[in-house]
């Protein structure tokens, strides 16, 4: 299990050419993050989900005061993709 948290960042132009998750991809039962006071612009998954963030099999995400803007998913969830998943968005 991992767990990590990210404050005051900047993610532009990532790019995920699987699954999806452009510039970040979360999966497993208790991993997870918390992600405040950060920005996500022009990130990407080309042939999945989830343009910025993808969050999967049993991950969490906690956001807090993000921003978000010009993101692109080929499927679903431009900025954000989850399955069975509860986002706080403050």
């Amino acid at each position: 299990n991992i767990f990590f948290s990210i404050a005051d960042s900047t993610f532009t132009e990532n790019i995920a050419v699987a699954e999806g998750g452009g510039a970040i991809f979360l999966a497993g039962q208790g991993s997870g993050s918390r992600i405040e006071a950060s920005i996500f612009h022009r990130n990407a998954a080309i042939r999945g989900s989830g343009g910025a963030l993808s969050v999967k099999k049993g991950a969490s995400v906690h956001l807090d005061n993000v921003h978000a803007e010009k993101n692109l998913a080929q499927k679903n969830g431009a900025f954000l993709q989850g399955q069975f998943l509860l986002v706080r968005l403050l």
